[in-house]
C-alpha cells in the first residue's frame, strides 16, 4: 500500500511541474500523450510494488521476429 500512495504522490508532483511547461510550449495533443503515457506508467508501477504480473513486452518481439528471421537466414544461405 506504501510504495502504491508514493507512486501516486511522484505521479502528482510530475503533473504539478510539468504541465504549465506543457501548456507554454506544446499543443493539446502533446498533451493527451503526456497524460496517457504518465497513466499507463503510473498503473504499471502500481501493479509491480503490488507484486503483480505483467507480461514481457520482449516477448512479443520474438513472436513476431523469430519467423521473418528464419526466412531471411533461408534466403541468405
Amino acid at each position: 500500500m506504501l510504495p502504491s500512495l508514493w507512486i501516486l504522490i511522484i505521479t502528482t508532483a510530475i503533473i504539478v511541474f510539468e504541465l504549465p511547461k506543457l501548456k507554454k510550449s506544446f499543443g493539446k495533443k502533446e498533451i493527451w500523450v503526456f497524460f496517457i503515457l504518465l497513466f499507463i506508467g503510473t498503473g504499471m508501477g502500481i501493479a509491480e510494488s503490488n507484486q503483480i504480473k505483467l507480461p514481457n513486452p520482449l516477448g512479443w518481439f520474438s513472436i513476431v521476429f523469430k519467423p521473418l528471421n528464419e526466412i531471411i537466414e533461408t534466403l541468405l544461405s
